[in-house]
C-alpha cells in the first residue's frame, strides 16, 4: 500500500461526506505527528501499531565506499527504526486465533 492507497481508505473510513483533502490531511497530521515526536521524544509508541524510535549506528565503512578525510568524517548516524506491536506481527505472520480489531 502506498500513500495515495492509504489515503483513499482513510477515506472510505471517514464516511461518505469525506473529502480527499480531509483525508490527506488527516494521513499528513498523524505521519507528521509520529515524525516529530520520534525526532523529539526517546520513543513514540501507538497502540496495536508499534514503537517508532531513533537509534544511533556506527557510520558504514568497508570496500567500495566513498572515503573522506579523517576528521570530516561522521562516525555515528541515526536512523528511524519500527517495532511492529505483538497483535500487529502476530496479524501479519498469520498466527491462529488473531483477529482484526
Amino acid at each position: 500500500m502506498n500513500k495515495r492507497e492509504l489515503i483513499a481508505r482513510v477515506q472510505r473510513h471517514m464516511g461518505a461526506g469525506a473529502s480527499r483533502s480531509a483525508a490527506r490531511a488527516a494521513v499528513n497530521a498523524v505521519l507528521e505527528s509520529i515524525l516529530h515526536s520520534a525526532a523529539t521524544d526517546s520513543k513514540t509508541h501507538v497502540a496495536r501499531l508499534g514503537t517508532f524510535e531513533y537509534r544511533q549506528h556506527n557510520k558504514r565503512s568497508g570496500h567500495g565506499l566513498p572515503t573522506a578525510p579523517p576528521n570530516s568524517r561522521n562516525t555515528r548516524t541515526q536512523r528511524l527504526v519500527f517495532r511492529p506491536a505483538k497483535h500487529l506481527r502476530a496479524r501479519c505472520t498469520g498466527a491462529p486465533g488473531v483477529t482484526a480489531p
